[in-house]
């Protein structure tokens, strides 16, 4: 989020809709339940992942988001979906908007311990795809419904 951060910086943006490019990555351990992360910023809940920096490559973005988030390495993530529009529309609890193109990768293949991050993470949890807490961002709903009917 720090890229985002540094652009807000610039005078007369404030609290502007910026559009970003993000990486969500949906685990799945062996039981096909979904790991989800608490926010620390609006105690919602959604898929590991965050927004690209400049410069860096979607899937390294994912990777290291991950590995940041979570404690865990992912490897063979499987491109699953692109999306933006209103979809990608968030507004954090500070007022500041974001329209992200998001890229969506599936792992099943993963290692380590998990190990929430501090400054972002409140909770770190794997649930049920039947199961999932009701303030879990809608876009990470609706690719997990799309995932748990077999469009994977």
């Amino acid at each position: 989020m720090s890229y985002i951060m540094d652009l807000r910086k610039i005078d007369g943006i404030g609290h502007r809709p910026l559009q970003a490019v993000g990486v969500c990555v949906y685990i799945f351990d062996k039981d096909g339940k979904i790991l989800l992360t608490k926010r620390k910023d609006d105690s919602t809940w959604c898929v590991p992942g965050g927004i690209v920096e400049i410069g860096e490559i979607p899937l390294e973005s994912a990777k290291r988001e991950v590995l940041e988030e979570t404690g865990l390495e992912v490897d063979n993530l499987s491109l699953f979906d692109v999306t933006g529009g209103e979809d990608g529309h968030h507004t954090f609890p500070n007022g500041d908007e974001i329209f992200s193109v998001d890229v969506h990768y599936v792992c099943k293949d993963y290692r380590g311990k998990l190990h929430k991050q501090d400054s972002e993470v409140l909770k770190l949890q794997f649930f049920d795809v039947n199961n999932l807490p009701p303030n879990l961002w809608q876009i990470d709903r609706k690719i997990i419904g799309l995932i748990a009917n077999g469009n994977c």
